[in-house]
């Protein structure tokens, strides 16, 4: 399961505040170079996948480029831990059936003309011909899993948070 190895002994994903005393008690500071490379690593952090700093990863959830400015590092880790908490109407992932029974879930991206198109969780647009939509239902929740602070260690996350935040 997702998180698995590491979730033992953690407080609650509710709880931003105990998660910031337990990573404050480390030892030393956040290596921010650590964090970039936990970010961009495919198969640790994930956020790459569909986030973007200085244009480098994938653009599907917002880019992160200048997330500390804009949150202070108690606001960035409770959205790490509960994505699903607050999510910007325009990020809302919505979930098309078309008349041959397939589904597609993807951000509406542009809706004029004969055809909708949509971001899938890829990064890439993909378009459906409005002729054979026969469903639609938008989702109010993020694309991000929930649980991705479990898939690191402890100082894991403290230098992701580090390097999210350096740009203050």
């Amino acid at each position: 399961l997702l998180g698995q190895q590491f979730a033992s002994g953690r407080p609650a994903p509710t709880d931003t505040a105990a998660w910031l005393k337990r990573l404050d008690t480390l030892p030393g500071k956040a290596d921010t170079a650590a964090g970039e490379r936990i970010y961009f690593n495919q198969k640790i952090a994930l956020c790459s996948r569909c986030h973007q700093v200085s244009e480098r990863g994938t653009r599907v959830g917002p880019d992160l480029t200048v997330i500390g400015r804009r949150n202070n590092p108690q606001k960035l880790l409770e959205s790490i831990l509960q994505p699903n908490k607050e999510v910007s109407p325009y990020l809302r992932p919505w979930v098309v059936t078309l008349s041959d029974g397939s589904t597609h879930t993807g951000i509406a991206m542009r809706r004029g003309g004969n055809s909708e198109v949509y971001l899938g969780v890829d990064g890439k647009e993909f378009r459906l011909d409005k002729t054979k939509i026969v469903g639609k239902q938008e989702l109010h929740t993020s694309l991000m899993p929930p649980g991705l602070a479990h898939t690191l260690t402890l100082p894991e996350l403290r230098d992701l948070l580090g390097f999210l935040t350096q740009n203050r």
